[in-house]
């Protein structure tokens, strides 16, 4: 088995879930372009969701998996194919010669129709986990604010 996977969330090098891809042959950072647009749930994790117009970059990683058990584990974290389902993308490789570009790769779309308010849209189209910490500490600070608030006005 041989398939390459675009990574764009809780997966990439240095965030939260990272160590699951610890067995896979990192490849480099890479993107696609298209009808897309990349939002953060209001959970903190990203969403990648396919969109009728439009074309957007959306930046990520590729990596080589080579066992289904890994691909499987994948699955599993990304709820496939119930809330994220996995489906081909042709990517362009950032400063890695080594394979050529385009490659066809698989990422994990969103499947669950959510309303997804213009705030949520990561205008870059690159997830960083430390603005998911960032938007939860002002959540946390938000609810505290509100539960403060609360008591003395009551």
């Amino acid at each position: 088995m041989k398939k390459y996977l675009f990574i764009y969330g809780l997966l990439k090098k240095g965030c939260s879930l990272s160590y699951v891809l610890d067995r896979t042959e990192y490849l480099g950072q890479s993107y696609f372009t298209g009808p897309f647009k990349l939002y953060q749930h209001q959970d903190g994790y990203p969403c990648l969701i396919e969109t009728e117009f439009g074309s957007r970059n959306i930046f990520g990683e590729v990596y080589l998996i080579r066992n289904e058990e890994t691909l499987y584990n994948i699955d599993r974290i990304e709820c496939h194919p119930k809330q994220y389902k996995r489906c081909p993308v042709v990517v362009q490789m950032i400063h890695n010669n080594e394979y050529p570009n385009p490659i066809i790769a698989e990422s994990y779309f969103f499947q669950k129709k959510e309303s997804f308010k213009s705030t949520d849209l990561i205008e870059t189209g690159s997830f960083s986990e430390s603005k998911r910490i960032k938007r939860q500490n002002i959540i946390l600070e938000s609810n505290y604010l509100n539960d403060r608030m609360s008591h003395l006005c009551s």
